[in-house]
């Protein structure tokens, strides 16, 4: 769990606090190395997989990212994923998970013939003869080693909108026949309508449940799993490229008949999928300068609001792009007249807020330059989600996944700061637009599509469960 100390200084060197033990075993390592390189930089789901699966992760190389385009002196532009999250860190508390980057796989792998080719046994040579990839994105220059990656080995079609991996708590052939077994009971006895996120308000499946019934929670509208099966399983390398269609919260996408396993995988995801320590301090210091501001201006606790309201290249422009005066009445039942409020913003024209200035005291990320501090540029996105993670109140996009990943870290802070948010899942989070999905993440509901549009709480909810009994275990073994 990572959360925010009362920083009562700008000098912060580590605001992070990781409060819980590696509590369960990680996956065996593989012998001999099973790969899964990963060629353009992913969302949660293939790292998932790969762990599920107990391969090595081959990082792909640096490139460009989608609007990171900053360059000045202090700004990198190419990024792989340990820019962002603290990757060097997992293989020191989990014995059975390896990282290794794209070029030290083509080194050990590819140019000594350990692997070849999987139809011919040919002798394999990278494209161009090159292992060092850094800076040539997919969609250009990096094509070649995308294709490359593809022909290596197999590449899984999952498309996770129809079908989920399924992980059986034993290995060997026939073991996932349960879960298939129980996905026809699911189907043929309980009607899509009883099912799905409408029908299953505040009524959570407890996480230590049946996998029958944490089934019935991640279902949604499919109704076939992805195997791993055999084929897969025998590859020396297995690659989730872009045609894989792993579009969806990595929580979605892979199902542990082992519940333990299914909870140790999202704490891992929790507690190591997470930014680095110049993003997190930078945060920490705005946000202890934003309680201090919420204090000034009359909240003797320090409690202040966040909004992230999206403005520039968006799909949903139609539903969402409304004018500020519409975002105030849609949202002003969740907020106190005269409140401190950080907004989180890719709007440039700051007139264009004047509507919610004449109601609130506002303050945005560019306030705060000496809190900052000096950093990546490319890094302000993140600093300004971490920020808004954090204000009592928050009210987001619908269909921005910008906003999504600020309502699963506040719902991984809500575990700690509300015992009612551990059986719910529940926050105090909100949608300015469309209006009609305002209330949508409040309280629990199980997952229903489009399920990308927005988090919900099977990612956060009771994922410490057991651990105290656990770790108590533990200590009375040791006397």
């Amino acid at each position: 769990m990572i959360v925010f100390p009362g920083v009562p200084h700008t000098n912060c060197t580590v605001c992070h606090v990781a409060v819980r033990p590696n509590d369960t075993p990680s996956p065996p390592p593989p012998l001999p190395p099973l790969y899964s390189p990963l060629d353009s930089l992913p969302r949660n789901q293939r790292v998932v997989l790969a762990l599920a699966m107990g391969r090595t992760i081959v990082m792909p190389p640096e490139q460009e990212i989608y609007l990171l385009h900053a360059r000045d002196k202090h700004s990198k532009n190419t990024f792989s994923l340990a820019d962002f999250f603290h990757f060097e860190s997992v293989a020191l508390e989990h014995s059975g998970v390896e990282i290794i980057t794209m070029k030290e796989f083509l080194e050990a792998e590819i140019v000594t013939g350990n692997i070849r080719h999987p139809r011919t046994g040919n002798r394999l040579t990278p494209p161009q003869n090159r292992t060092d990839w850094d800076g040539m994105n997919p969609e250009g220059k990096g094509k070649e080693l995308q294709q490359f990656l593809q022909n290596l080995t197999i590449n899984p079609l999952w498309d996770t909108t129809k079908c989920f991996a399924v992980f059986p708590a034993e290995v060997g052939p026939g073991k996932s026949d349960a879960l298939a077994k129980s996905l026809e009971e699911i189907l043929s006895t309980i009607p899509h309508q009883d099912r799905t996120g409408p029908a299953v308000v505040d009524n959570p499946t407890p996480v230590d449940s049946s996998a029958k019934d944490r089934m019935v929670e991640m279902l949604i509208d499919r109704k076939q799993i992805c195997v791993y099966d055999d084929a897969m399983q025998n590859q020396p390398v297995v690659h989730f490229g872009s045609e894989a269609r792993l579009l969806d919260h990595f929580y979605s996408v892979a199902f542990f008949e082992d519940y333990k396993q299914d909870l140790w995988t999202k704490r891992f995801v929790r507690d190591h999928l997470r930014y680095t320590d110049e993003i997190q301090c930078a945060a920490a210091r705005v946000v202890h300068a934003m309680r201090e501001k919420a204090i000034e201006n009359g909240n003797s606790r320090g409690e202040f609001d966040t909004f992230h309201i999206r403005r520039g290249d968006f799909q949903y422009t139609r539903e969402t792009r409304i004018e500020a005066a519409e975002i105030y009445e849609n949202s002003k039942q969740f907020l106190v007249e005269n409140s401190t409020v950080y907004i989180a913003t890719d709007e440039r024209n700051m007139t264009f807020f004047d509507p919610l200035r004449e109601h609130y005291k506002l303050y945005f990320l560019g306030d705060f330059k000496e809190e900052l501090g000096i950093i990546n540029n490319n890094f302000l996105g993140m600093v300004d989600q971490r920020i808004a993670s954090r204000g009592r109140v928050f009210v987001g996009t619908f269909y921005s996944s910008f906003t999504g990943y600020i309502n699963r870290m506040r719902g991984y802070h809500s575990q700690i700061d509300s015992p009612e948010a551990i059986k719910t899942g529940s926050q105090k989070s909100y949608y300015y637009a469309p209006k009609e999905m305002a209330y949508v993440i409040d309280k629990y509901r199980a997952m229903y599509t489009p399920i990308w549009a927005r988090e919900f709480p099977v990612g956060w909810r009771d994922l410490d469960k057991g651990i105290e009994e656990m770790v108590m275990a533990r200590k009375r073994e040791a006397q």
